[in-house]
């Protein structure tokens, strides 16, 4: 025990050296010696989660002492004001399309319930365009045929570093799918189909989570996310046992295409699990999502239905999204092999729907069963697979903790 008690405590990438039991042993000790207003940081990789001991997490990989100020603050029921780091301001949405009724059904997707403010309706790019002059917005969503200006000859004029995050939400044929990929490469974060009143449940599912997901990736270019080098630096590439009885799953939105494409160079390798990029979105969307992957990474990627159902092999990574081909695949995987899913950010109420399912599935084939969730702070509590997840993590610990879990098999 020291004289004094520390302000912050940093042990970074050093759990990953040791058992639940040590680790327990170790942060009680550490705790000890903490101011009571003080932090503790951890690496990126590490987490506390299932481990009993008498701290909190208040960011990602930053815990504190479960008296701390910020802790009671959130529990008292008198408390004047919530920390500004819990402060949750809704999602501001610029809508833009030609179509009155996509503005009325849009009215009914982005609402203050689901966390969201239309901030603005614009029916071409030219009076997006003048709307971002004097207003801000967090996203738009922008369709592709449009009179006066188009949303690729926008996307083409307008967009930055600095623009909100944009998802496209279009009907687009074969014919001109062109245009679509055109606008992704322009700097759109993900495609959605345009909703119609028959399927505005599902739809409005999937507006609001892309949006959601596109914000936060947008808001990781510009900075929020990065100087993650020290980080970096603790990664290795771990030579997996038996990869041939093992496969990933990584279940993410097309705006974390850029997000993943370290992880899945990494995998591209024969002493690697084979893996399967589940995009959370329906054909269409995923065709375009994959070919613009493809360019991104100079890669050649394949989807479920070249492999004609059989085996995802080592080193080799698969595409998929939702259709019953993808049901029925994940069920074969989940029974036979020993699988870790990967979830980045937020998914759709489908998606969360199936995954429950699988549990199901593994569990009866005597599975153990792992899912990770990436660190969100406040919002995992929200998460529609926080019930079924055995870790959080940043991104960045994905690789490590995936392979922790395959060496013990």
């Amino acid at each position: 025990k020291t004289p004094q008690p520390f302000d912050f405590i940093f042990c970074r990438n050093v759990f990953i050296y040791f058992n639940e039991s040590q680790i327990r042993s170790i942060m009680q000790d550490l705790q000890k010696n903490l101011n009571p207003e003080g932090f503790i940081f951890l690496g990126i990789s590490e987490s506390l989660h299932n481990i009993s001991v008498p701290v909190k997490s208040v960011g990602p990989s930053i815990y504190v002492k479960e008296n701390h100020s910020w802790i009671l603050e959130k529990s008292s029921p008198t408390k004047a004001k919530a920390p500004v780091s819990d402060v949750q301001k809704p999602i501001r949405v610029l809508v833009v399309d030609d179509s009155p009724s996509i503005h009325t059904l849009m009215k009914q997707v982005f609402t203050p319930a689901y966390g969201f403010e239309i901030a603005g309706h614009a029916m071409n790019g030219e009076e997006a365009s003048e709307f971002l002059k004097k207003n801000s917005v967090d996203a738009l969503t922008l369709d592709i045929h449009m009179p006066v200006q188009d949303g690729v000859e926008y996307l083409r004029s307008n967009f930055s570093a600095t623009h909100p995050a944009v998802v496209m939400v279009s009907s687009v044929s074969r014919e001109d799918s062109s245009l679509a990929a055109q606008a992704l490469e322009m700097g759109a974060s993900d495609y959605v189909e345009k909703p119609a009143l028959n399927n505005l449940k599902q739809r409005a599912d999937e507006l609001r989570t892309k949006v959601r997901c596109s914000v936060r990736a947008h808001q990781g270019s510009k900075g929020e996310l990065k100087n993650l080098s020290l980080d970096h630096s603790f990664q290795s590439t771990t030579q997996v046992t038996d990869p041939q009885t093992k496969n990933r799953v990584l279940l993410l939105q097309g705006s974390d295409r850029k997000r993943v494409a370290d992880l899945i160079n990494q995998w591209k390798k024969p002493s690697q699990p084979g893996t399967i990029l589940f995009f959370d979105t329906a054909l269409q969307g995923a065709e375009l999502i994959k070919n613009q992957l493809e360019r991104e990474m100079g890669v050649r990627l394949k989807t479920l239905d070249e492999i004609g159902g059989s085996d995802v092999k080592p080193g080799e990574v698969v595409v998929g999204f939702h259709s019953p081909a993808i049901k029925t695949v994940l069920q074969s995987v989940f029974s036979e092999k020993w699988v870790v899913t990967l979830v980045c950010g937020e998914v759709s109420e489908e998606a969360s729907g199936l995954f429950h399912s699988l549990k199901t599935v593994a569990s009866g084939a005597g599975k153990e069963w792992n899912l990770i969730l990436e660190e969100l702070g406040n919002r995992n509590a929200k998460h529609g697979l926080f019930d079924v997840a055995t870790e959080f993590s940043p991104l960045t610990g994905y690789s490590y903790l995936s392979d922790k879990f395959f060496n013990k098999k």
